[in-house]
Formats: structure tokens, sequence, C-alpha cells
């Protein structure tokens, strides 16, 4: 009989380290999502999202100073992933950056005399780093982040013989595309062009021995030039012929001089600055100041031993480090995130550190025969020895296994939301939909993410109006040319039903705007809702002509009475609080009426917003004289507004339910809004004995509720 195969110790360690990386990389394909949604990042969706909704370029819809392709990856998921799955999307994309890195870093190990198995350990503690590190560049899709993605493609074509000694057609693909992303990283952020360069010449330099004919090297050669120029012009000129370079200037370039101008130094200046901000970041990471150390230090005494490849490769890297922090020195801005740009050249020179040692180490045996789990050590160390990253994979892990559809995680985030936050998105729903424009002025873009709403304007931050440079000076000369008439155009093509005010509006282009042509309706602490003239003409006063009848009569255990425009309530002998009477079977209905306590008593009055088919949690808004109530489906106070409306005396009062929300209206403004179940119809119930609710009149729901009439 044939003997079963034995597994050997080294097979148990290569099933654990399939097991362990598998786990990781699945926890970091979705686990990003949050993380994700930085700054920037929520800027671009922001910008993509007006884009597909409005037409016209990324320029034409937003101020962004750097190339596109951060747009056309928010694009993309947004394509892919629709509304609700775009940041899972975006995750996906993170994880596929983190890998390139982690080939790149890998690459650069073996370039340098190193073997699979250290390769393989520098690969995943690289990948580890940028996907779930806990660094302020890591986990994210930012246009640094692609930048230094697009660098790791260059250098990995850079390293790879066989793409360039391979058929004459391959050559020139690799020749293209080597040029092509290189020219594409410094469209996205132009500084990088140092980067870039140390990259490219070593990608020149390297042809000489891998193809012997001199012409065909000069072709090569100059096909990687021309890649490079046609990737890096290839934005100007799409735009240019689409007809919308003139917003694309005003973004990638003049905006882009402003920002650099706006901060005031002088080279010696920014140059002192830069010199004190490597001292301090080499001071807080002593390691990696010793890496560089060694490495600079074992490029100058191993110089004469390097074959011309290896001379190539530690100066490229040094010229690529170089760049990096002369990048940053020329944005004159150091934010946590943009230092992915100097992380990432360093991670390839410890890589090449790696590669280096390897054949020292290859000559002690123990080393050899205990090879097979230098992967799995280092994955273990690269979270043992940070407790950030630890924390940062179980954080992924656990969104990626409680993930169901991107759908429902979204209703999670609504159920989510802040009482306060629920009453402002109730009113934005009674007139707008999801993915509608809204009008803000505030620094804030998550807004709109937090509405589940798109800028109703390219100016989607209030800075852009005020000449306010992010970490510079503010002036009215670093408003964008022509800014009142973009923002008139924008704003005649979004049309937008509301506008939330979050604070003082201190530009006139939106002042003048909001003041003759909005109203103010609600507010709570999180801002005010003010409503387009003809929307908040709608809400607060629409008509109600038709007088209401009952559907049907009460029951006789029921306290109720009613008649033509009129029902009155007396404790019968239901239980008052199950005492409800139908007002309407169905949403998208105006209930006007007036509720009286009868004999100076404070009327009490619960609106109950239901589903007619029982499936979702209903909600609900009490009216007790002075003060009005939005009640959740547990029957919880979200929040509490005054009406206005004197003690003991009768509340006038309209009850506005549309498709998606309903709000109630005293005294002329909206004094509390809930969401509304689908499927709705409206119950009143009495808070206690001796309640009128007079001169009931129906009618439609506003213009702008969802519903078909509107």
């Amino acid at each position: 009989m044939r003997e079963t195969a034995r597994l050997t110790w080294q097979d148990i360690v290569r099933w654990l380290t399939a097991f362990a990386v598998s786990l990781v990389v699945a926890a970091s394909i979705l686990g990003n999502q949050v993380h994700a949604q930085g700054n920037d990042a929520v800027f671009s969706q922001n910008l993509v999202d007006r884009a597909l909704r409005f037409g016209g370029s990324y320029y034409d819809n937003g101020i962004h100073p750097k190339g596109p392709l951060e747009e056309v990856a928010h694009d993309i998921a947004r394509r892919i992933g629709g509304y609700d799955g775009h940041w899972y999307v975006i995750s996906f994309m993170i994880a596929i950056s983190a890998a390139i890195l982690g080939v790149a870093a890998a690459r650069t190990t073996m370039a340098t005399r190193g073997n699979r198995p250290v390769a393989v350990a520098v690969a995943l503690v690289v990948f580890i780093h940028f996907a779930l590190g806990d660094a302020a560049y890591s986990g994210l899709l930012y246009s640094r982040n692609i930048l230094v993605t697009l660098l790791a493609i260059a250098w990995v074509l850079t390293l790879e013989d066989r793409p360039w000694t391979a058929s004459p057609r391959v050559q020139m693909t690799a020749a293209i595309s080597t040029g092509v992303v290189l020219g594409l990283a410094v469209q996205t952020i132009i500084p990088a062009a140092i980067d870039a360069a140390s990259i490219g010449i070593a990608a020149l330099v390297l042809v000489s021995e891998r193809v012997p004919d001199a012409a065909r090297r000069k072709t090569l050669r100059r096909a990687t030039i021309l890649g490079a120029v046609g990737g890096f012009v290839s934005a100007p000129v799409w735009y240019l012929v689409s007809g919308s370079f003139r917003s694309f200037w005003a973004s990638w370039w003049v905006y882009a001089r402003d920002q650099n101008s706006a901060i005031g130094l002088s080279l010696a200046q920014q140059l002192s600055k830069g010199w004190h901000t490597a001292y301090s970041y080499y001071q807080h990471r002593p390691l990696l100041f010793v890496v560089l150390g060694v490495f600079v230090a074992y490029t100058f005494v191993a110089w004469r031993d390097f074959d011309r490849r290896t001379r190539v490769i530690h100066v490229a890297l040094l010229g690529w480090l170089a760049g990096g922090w002369i990048q940053l020195v020329m944005s004159e801005r150091y934010s946590d995130h943009y230092f992915s740009v100097v992380a990432a050249p360093t991670a390839m020179i410890a890589a090449a550190l790696a590669g280096h040692a390897c054949p020292a180490l290859w000559k002690w045996a123990n080393v050899r025969r205990f090879a097979v789990a230098i992967p799995l050590v280092a994955l273990l160390l690269a979270f043992f020895l940070s407790a950030g990253t630890a924390h940062r994979l179980v954080d992924s892990a656990s969104i990626t296994s409680g993930f169901t559809s991107a759908a429902r995680g979204a209703e999670l985030r609504r159920e989510n939301q802040p009482p306060t936050n629920r009453s402002i998105q109730a009113v934005l729903d009674l007139v707008s939909a999801d993915q509608d424009p809204l009008l803000l002025f505030d620094g804030n873009q998550f807004l709109y993410g937090d509405y589940r709403r798109i800028p109703a304007t390219r100016f989607q931050q209030n800075y852009f109006l005020t000449g306010s440079i992010y970490l510079g000076r503010s002036s009215p000369k670093y408003i964008p040319a022509g800014a009142a008439k973009l923002f008139a155009h924008d704003m005649l093509q979004a049309n937008p039903a509301a506008f939330l005010k979050t604070g003082d509006v201190n530009s006139p282009i939106v002042s003048d705007w909001v003041d003759t042509r909005f109203q103010p309706v609600f507010d709570n602490k999180n801002g005010t809702v003010e409503l387009r003239t003809d929307v908040a003409d709608s809400v607060l006063h629409g008509p109600a002509p038709t007088p209401w009848t009952a559907a049907a009569a009460p029951d006789t255990d029921q306290g109720w009475t009613v008649g033509d425009g009129h029902a009155s309530f007396v404790k019968g002998t239901r239980d008052i609080a199950q005492d409800r009477l139908a007002l309407t079977g169905s949403d998208c209905t105006r209930i006007d009426g007036v509720a009286d306590g009868g004999a100076g008593s404070t009327p009490g009055v619960v609106f109950h917003v239901v589903d007619s088919t029982g499936k979702d949690p209903e909600a609900g808004i009490a009216l007790d004289g002075a003060t009005a109530t939005a009640r959740g489906g547990d029957g919880g106070t979200l929040e509490s507004q005054p009406t206005g409306a004197a003690a003991g005396q009768p509340v006038p009062f309209s009850l506005v339910v549309g498709s998606r929300a309903a709000v109630l209206v005293v005294n002329g403004k909206v004094v509390a809004a809930v969401r509304t179940p689908a499927h709705a119809k409206v119950l009143v119930e009495s808070m206690r004995s001796g309640l009128s609710l007079t001169d009931l009149k129906v009618g439609p729901a506003n213009i702008g509720s969802g519903c078909p009439s509107s």
C-alpha cells in the first residue's frame, strides 16, 4: 500500500503563514472603509458626486489643485459601488495600493541579492504598514498615496529585467509604461518631479545593461521620455480638447500657485523649516534614522564592490527619498498624511538592506533551516511591535466580518445619527431626496455625507469664497477669479431646496443670494435650515382646502368623537395610551387644525406616523402646548423645541407628511421633524382627557416631498 504523505513542520508553518496572510488581506479589503473617509477623500467624493449629478469635468465641479487621478479613483468607486458602497470600493483600492508597494519592496530585496523568504517577509511588513499601520497616511487613498503607488509601479518596471529583455513589442510596452506612470505621478503633484526623475533616470541607465543594440537602446529611452511627457500632459490636453481647460488651469495651476504663495516664506525660510521638520521627524523615529544611516554608510563603504546595477539602485533610492523631502519643502506644508512621500522610499531602502543582509545571514545553517518561518515571524512582529497597527487590524476585521451589504451599512449609519442631526435630516428629507444638492457655507465637507446630500456649488467649503488658504494667509486676492459668476451659475443649475446655515456667512457672494431667496424654517444647535422661498411657503403655508373626515367611526370603547372637520377626546374604557384615531390612511398629506385643551388647559396630542404594513418602526411628534417633541420608534425623546404658544391656549398647527419625512409647523416655523416609515399613515393620540381638534382640513404635501403632486 502507498504510504500516506506526512506533514512536516515546514508544511505546517507554510499553512499557518498562508492562513495569517489571508486573514490580514481579507480584513484590509473592506476594513478600511471607515478610516478611508478622511478630509481629502470626502472632498473628492463630494466633487465626484456633483460631477455625476450635473455633468462637466471634475474641475468644473470643484477647486482641486492636483491632478485628476484621485477623482478618477472615486469616480470608479462610485460607479461600481454606488452611493452607499463607494467607500467599500475605495477600501479595496487601498488594499491594491498597499499590495503594489509590498511587491515593489519585495522586488527591491531580490534586486540586492535577497532571497524569496526574506522578500516575502518584507512585502508583508510593507503591506501591513501602508494598509493597516498606525501612521497618518496608512489606509488612505489620498493623492500622495496614489503618487507613491505610481512611483512603486515604475520602480518595479525599472528593476524587472524580463520586460526589457523580451520581444521588441514587450520592450516598447515596458518603456512607454514606465514613462507614462512617472508622468502621471508628476501630473498628480508637480513637486514630485524629482522623485519621478530619480526612478526614470535609473530606468534609462539600466537599459544599457539589458539591451545590447545601441540603436534599440536609444529608441527605448526616447519612448520612456515621450511616455513621461505624454502622461504629464494628458490631463491638460484632455481638458483643452473637452472644453474645460479654463476650469482645469484655474485649479491645477492658479490655485496651486496661490496655495504656495499664501504661506509667505522666503526660500531660506522654507529650507530652514524643512530642516527642522526633518530633524524632528527622525528624532521621533530613531530607527528610521539608523536605517538611513546604515544605508548611506554601506553605499559609501561597498561602492567599489557594487556592480553597476546595484549602484544605480542605491543612487535612485537616495534620490527618491531626497525628492520626497524636497516635495515636502516645496509644498511648505507638513500635514501628517503628506509623509507617505518619504515613507515609501524609506521602505524600499529598508528592503534593499534586507536583501544585502541575506548572503551573510544565509551562511548560518540555522537561518537556512528556519527560513520558511521568516514571513510568519515578520507578520507577527509587525503587529506585536505596534499596538496601533494591531488595533487597526481588529477594527478592520470587525468591519469586514460584520459586512452584509452596503445598503445595510448606510441604514445603520443613519439609525445612529445624533438626535439633533436626525431632526435636520428629516427637514431636508421633507423637501429633497438623497443625493440632492444642499447649500452649505462651512469648512466641514463631512456634512454633505452626514445628511446624504451633494454640494450645490463647486465651492463646497467656505474658505474658497473667503480667500482663506489652508495653513496659509487669507486675502480677497485668493478668491478664485469670477467666483460670483460661477456661484450664481452653480446655484441656478442645482436650484437647491435647502441651505443649512451652521455659522456666520461672511461672504457677500453667498449672503446676497441666501438673503433674497431663502427663508429660515427650523433651527437647533447644529444649525438653521433655510428653505428656498417657494419651498418654505409650501411647507409653512401650503393649501389644505378640504375639510377632514374620519375614514371610519371610532370603536365603542374609544374616547374619540368625530365629525366633519373636528375630533374630540374624553377618556373612554380603553387605555389612553392605546386609544388612537386614524387621521390619514396614507402619507403625502397635509393636515391643518387647532389643538384645544379646553377650559384653559394645555392641549396635548401625539401624532404617530406608522408603517401600515407593520414592518418598520413608527415615528412620533408630540405637541404639548408650548413644547413639541420628536420621538423615535421606541417612543423615546429625540429632540424638543419650543412652539411659542401661550400656556393654556389653543394651538394652531400643520402636520405635513411627505414620502420620506413629516414635520409639525406651529407659529410659522417647523418645531419637530421625524423620518417616516414607508407606506405611512397617521394616528393621533391624546395625552390627557378633554382634547379637541377643530378646523381640521387636509391637502397635498409640500413641493419636493417626493409625493406625486409635488
